[in-house]
């Protein structure tokens, strides 16, 4: 490879090898800032990707969120290789790389728009909180799988300092249809494995999260209703923390730890 990688280079794969898949607009979103974002960040990919360290996949016919939204890009081995050279990655993930024959099968499918609604639910959260680390679901399972265990994983776990306090929070980006008993079921796990944390809860539609919060007036989390919100995509998507929040008790105020918390 005759491309230097830059930390910037370095920061990207390491965020592509995290989420999986992105697309150009949340590239330009996260690594790039100025009028000329769009065009500086198309050079640097297309050099990255003819240097073989990361690929972008185009279908023609397959729309995912935006109309713009038809190229995916994603880490290589090569990519891998090159965190591992930098320690960047552990060695044991250097062939930890979406794999070309599934890639092909599985490109467009909901599975994937879940997946790339998640990165544009971190980048909103992250512009509007102080997020001082995150764990994604694909680093989730990692861990899951090495101490042999099958439990459901959530969509990212993240530290966030809260005025001076670190505090745990949760991420699900809930785009299936629950019936009552099953998104209970969620909340129980989610209530024994992060009971202390505030678990922020997504939703496709507004009725859908008015539901899901009627579901959730009873069980798991009636105790510690303020840690247990409810968001819809397109507003937490854009405006991240500073979005419209419910628990089961209604809007949050602007004394709840998530408002206080948001970046001045």
């Amino acid at each position: 490879m005759s491309l230097v990688l830059t930390e910037r280079d370095r920061f990207l794969l390491l965020y592509l090898w995290q989420n999986r898949y992105m697309v150009h607009r949340q590239v330009y979103a996260r690594f790039w800032e100025g009028s000329d974002r769009k065009a500086k960040a198309r050079r640097r990919i297309a050099l990255l990707e003819k240097a073989g360290y990361l690929r972008c996949e185009e279908n023609r016919y397959v729309r995912l969120l935006l109309e713009t939204d038809r190229v995916l890009i994603y880490i290589t081995k090569a990519g891998c290789a090159a965190l591992v050279g930098h320690g960047d990655l552990p060695a044991k993930y250097i062939n930890d790389y979406p794999v070309q024959s599934l890639q092909v099968a599985k490109l467009h499918t909901p599975a994937r728009i879940h997946d790339l609604q998640v990165v544009d639910l971190r980048l909103a959260l992250s512009r509007t909180l102080k997020v001082q680390s995150w764990f994604s679901d694909h680093e989730l399972r990692l861990v899951r799988k090495e101490l042999g265990q099958r439990n459901r994983v959530p969509d990212g776990v993240f530290q966030v300092d809260l005025n001076g306090v670190e505090r745990e929070f949760v991420l699900e980006n809930e785009r299936e249809r629950y019936y009552s008993q099953s998104f209970k079921a969620v909340l129980e796990l989610l209530r024994r494995q992060h009971g202390q944390a505030f678990v922020l809860v997504v939703s496709e539609t507004v009725i859908h999260r008015d539901n899901m919060v009627q579901w959730a007036k009873q069980g798991a989390w009636v105790d510690r209703p303020e840690q247990l919100l409810f968001g819809v995509y397109d507003a937490v998507a854009t405006q991240g923390a500073a979005a419209d929040w419910l628990s089961t008790q209604g809007p949050i105020q602007s004394d709840h730890p998530l408002r206080t918390g948001i970046r001045q």
